[in-house]
């Protein structure tokens, strides 16, 4: 009966926390090489995102996410050159569409993104290195190709846990690992950007690894597809619109599309709103603090069978090497 406790009380977390096999993000649009490696540097600067997010539960706990990223490119954006999906320009319109002239050279990127999720004794941690390729096939328009690794780690605290038999052979196979099982896994993507849209798919856990933890809990590392796209189809000194989607396709949930739109005037406030086929809606507000800063914050609500669920995520960006003095749309 105590090892069918334990099972229950672990699988029942691991359903609620991490049924979709990939962390809970609101601001995916500040994660994007997460979901595809391919998008990873296609913002010529360094690119850092840290957040918080909260998901209240029915029961009284809650899920919360730590969010960090950072990307960067080999290739700044000095002297009228720039390729940034979230937005391109210099300080006036004209040298905004000069530019679009300037020739496109090979570029790579680089980056790194961890994440964490807590729900009672239940943790899992993220992460992914990342690495692309940029081959301009056009001018501002670039092939990329990228590839991740990382791991995946699942820790439930045990040792909280009150059993009636503490020699149970289970438990202290638990005991004797930590609690915890971590798992090397690989991604790739394949994506296409330019200064108005981007488009990339990306595949989760082409391959995947044991190192640590006990065999018995053997959480699963399903292969994920993702596919995200932007198009950026007004933009003005006043005023500029992106639309954004999302598709996750996994073999053992249903899958599910996000898809919104996003505006931002005077280059200061953004708000956004968003829809997933789970019944969920998302608002977006952000704003630009100078060169260097954006701040946001996103909303949303799920109509469920018996309730509505609410979550709140808190971003930060910081870009530095930013040599476009134009700040990019989030």
């Amino acid at each position: 009966m105590k090892r069918l406790g334990i099972i229950v009380l672990i699988l029942g977390l691991h359903l609620d926390l991490v049924g979709q096999g990939i962390p809970t993000v609101l601001q995916k649009y500040r994660h994007l090489a997460f979901f595809s490696p391919a998008m990873t540097g296609v913002n010529n600067y360094l690119d850092i995102n840290v957040g918080q997010g909260v998901q209240p539960l029915a029961s009284g706990a809650s899920l919360n996410t730590t969010l960090f990223s950072a990307y960067y490119s080999t290739r700044g954006q000095a002297h009228g050159s720039n390729n940034s999906i979230r937005g391109t320009g210099t300080e006036t319109m004209e040298d905004f569409y000069a530019a679009r002239n300037q020739k496109s050279a090979l570029k790579m990127g680089f980056g790194t993104a961890i994440y964490t999720e807590k729900l009672g004794e239940f943790t899992k941690t993220y992460n992914s290195n990342s690495f692309a390729v940029h081959v301009p096939i056009a001018n501002h328009t670039y092939l990329t190709l990228g590839l991740a690794a990382g791991f995946n780690s699942t820790k439930v605290d045990i040792f909280d846990l009150t059993l009636r038999d503490a020699d149970d052979e289970v438990y202290n196979r638990f005991v004797a690992s930590g609690g915890n099982n971590t798992y090397l896994h690989i991604d790739a993507g394949l994506g296409v950007t330019s200064n108005d849209y981007y488009f990339a798919i990306g595949v989760n856990n082409i391959a995947n690894a044991r190192i640590s933890g006990a065999s018995d809990l053997n959480f699963d590392n399903p292969l994920i597809s993702n596919a995200v796209g932007g198009y950026r189809f007004f933009h003005s000194h006043s005023f500029e619109a992106i639309a954004v989607t999302s598709v996750t396709l996994q073999s053992d949930v249903p899958s599910l599309w996000n898809v919104g739109l996003r505006g931002r005037v005077n280059e200061i406030v953004t708000v956004g709103m968003n829809f997933t086929s789970n019944k969920t809606i998302l608002a977006q507000l952000g704003f630009q603090l100078g060169d260097f800063i954006n701040l946001g914050y996103t909303f949303s609500s799920t109509s469920g069978k018996s309730a509505v669920v609410s979550s709140h995520e808190f971003g930060l960006g910081i870009r530095f090497l930013n040599n476009n003095n134009y700040t990019p749309i989030w």
